[in-house]
């Protein structure tokens, strides 16, 4: 389950990523430099959520703690997406990063990737 719900915030940050480009079209960025940074880490940033996912999928402890920290990004960033008035990319972010964090770190969740304590 947590991975489908880091996969959906992977689709999340591309298609941040790509209204950005899209609202550029309709008013030009005040820094340029700053734009082309921001779409840059966003795009990668999903990648490697996507990547993350798999490891999820696949059960790999590692991706555990990974998770957990890119969670807490993942909310930063979807303040961000709400500032930018990308709402429909704001509210999926949020819940799933919820969602993921609740099942990480419930009982089972913990237990899945060997770490109950």
């Amino acid at each position: 389950m947590a991975a489908i719900g880091v996969l959906l915030q992977a689709a999340g940050l591309l298609g941040f990523a790509i209204w950005e480009v899209v609202q550029s079209g309709q008013r030009a960025p005040s820094n340029v430099a700053v734009f082309q940074g921001s779409v840059a880490y966003l795009s990668v940033s999903g990648l490697l959520l996507g990547a993350v996912a798999m490891g999820l999928w696949a059960r790999r402890s590692a991706a555990f703690g990974i998770t957990v920290a890119v969670q807490l990004i993942v909310l930063a960033i979807g303040y961000e997406m709400a500032r930018s008035s990308f709402w429909v990319g704001a509210f999926p972010v949020w819940i799933t990063a919820g969602v993921v964090l609740v099942g990480l770190l419930s009982r089972p969740g913990r237990e899945c990737f060997g770490r109950a304590s």
